[in-house]
């Protein structure tokens, strides 16, 4: 690991630093134990075969719920479940056995002294003797590691645990993977995120990120990943930030029932100012956020992101062409964020492929209108598109008289052969956008 990553790792000292601990009643039965492992993630385990579970370096928490008062044997069990401990590296063990459970607290405090006898240096042990909120731990955890993140001036491939974890969750909800909700309210525990009232998604897709170096686009991710996460500290709240696809980062914001009900929009202007410190620098290029819609669980936030990011897919086309759309991003900026019906249309449009049926469609609707007054009369039509407006507004917007504008329609149904209906307008209307998108 290299002196970045190091940096930034905590240690099973930090786990019992935190507030959660300091805050309860707990003693070391190993008290010979080196207190330096480090510590990738807290999870809570109660099977009594753990190793599947776990991957390593895991400060492990359980109420070895099913180590029963009433087993014939309690010895041999606890020996093996530390055993399996121990074979995956696992950093430490807290568990929580309370005083009507006296058979089970003298048996581990056996073991214990056994493991403490012997030559190699034992997994520290945690007791808790009271009750404790295990949840509380691992967001305690998971606002530490936040934290030093942040604090930290990194290097480029410097390790992020709280990332990987996080991109893997997302990564198997939208493969399809991970089909339970309560499955994924279980992952989403340690990251600090489960059991919201509500979740709102977000997608941020930094632009051109193909004219940047391996490197370079490393150091883009994750200073934006650190902006992410100082925006949520600062406005107090809990977020999921993972990588969505290899383009995107996703970000699923927690909600509790206090919380605004709209948070998206002071989550994105608040992001786009503390992104724009770190593009400063000049490693981070333009970015652009799209919201899915609300959820009530983990599960369906997760896989909302796909929707996310198919406002971006199409503004991927938009975008370049802005200048035809001199009203899109309006809202956007506003919230600080894009929503499917920002796109209206368009956003439907710039995901044809088929660019023959575009051509084909913007000839056949528009390639009556030629010669000098072509122009004006395809700002009649844009004029007209609005259903709602009156001919009298349409002709203040365009700036001519009524008359004139009778005039010019006439025009343009001379040329196409028919009436000017609702129908007809809109259509060649959605022929001028596809010239506009396309040309």
């Amino acid at each position: 690991m290299n002196d970045g990553a190091a940096a930034v790792q905590l240690r099973v000292s930090d786990v019992l630093e935190l507030r959660s601990f300091l805050e309860s009643r707990w003693e070391l039965l190993t008290p010979n134990a080196e207190l330096t492992s480090p510590v990738r993630w807290v999870h809570t385990v109660d099977d009594p075969r753990p190793a599947a579970l776990l991957q390593g370096k895991e400060f492990v928490l359980s109420t070895l719920s099913r180590f029963t008062e009433d087993a014939e044997d309690l010895m041999s069990p606890l020996r093996a479940y530390l055993d399996e401990l121990d074979e995956v590296q696992a950093s430490a063990l807290a568990v929580e056995v309370l005083a009507d459970r006296p058979r089970l607290r003298e048996t581990l405090r056996a073991v214990a002294a056994e493991r403490r006898s012997g030559e190699a240096d034992p997994l520290p042990i945690v007791l808790f003797t009271e009750q404790v909120r295990f949840v509380d731990i691992t967001e305690d955890f998971h606002q530490l590691l936040m934290a030093r993140h942040i604090a930290q001036e990194s290097s480029i491939d410097s390790a992020d645990p709280l990332f990987e974890v996080s991109t893997q969750l997302i990564r198997d909800v939208i493969g399809g993977h991970l089909n339970s909700a309560e499955e994924a309210s279980q992952r989403a525990q340690p990251l600090g995120v489960a059991g919201a009232a509500q979740y709102r998604s977000l997608v941020l897709r930094l632009r051109s990120v193909g004219r940047l170096s391996a490197a370079e686009r490393a150091r883009a991710k994750e200073l934006t990943v650190q902006a992410i996460r100082r925006v949520a500290i600062d406005a107090h709240s809990k977020v999921l930030v993972g990588q969505s696809s290899p383009k995107d980062i996703g970000i699923i914001i927690a909600l509790e029932p206090h919380q605004a009900q709209t948070p998206e929009a002071d989550f994105g202007l608040a992001l786009q100012g503390a992104v724009a410190k770190v593009r400063s620098s000049g490693v981070v290029p333009a970015f652009d956020v799209a919201t899915g819609e609300p959820n009530p669980t983990i599960l369906a936030a997760i896989k909302e992101l796909e929707s996310a990011q198919q406002v971006l897919h199409s503004l991927e086309r938009i975008l370049p062409r802005a200048d035809h759309f001199p009203h899109l991003g309006a809202g956007a900026a506003e919230r600080g964020f894009w929503r499917a019906s920002d796109l209206g249309v368009l956003g439907l449009l710039a995901r044809v492929e088929d660019r023959e049926a575009i051509d084909w469609f913007v000839s056949a609707q528009l390639g009556f209108l030629t010669g000098p007054d072509a122009q004006e009369l395809r700002e009649v039509l844009r004029a007209m598109a609005s259903p709602t407006r009156s001919k009298s507004e349409v002709a203040a917007e365009l700036g001519i008289s009524r008359p004139t504008l009778y005039s010019r329609v006439r025009r343009v149904e001379r040329l196409i052969g028919q009436e000017l209906t609702d129908e007809v307008i809109q259509t060649m209307h959605l022929a001028l956008l596809a010239e506009d998108l396309f040309s």
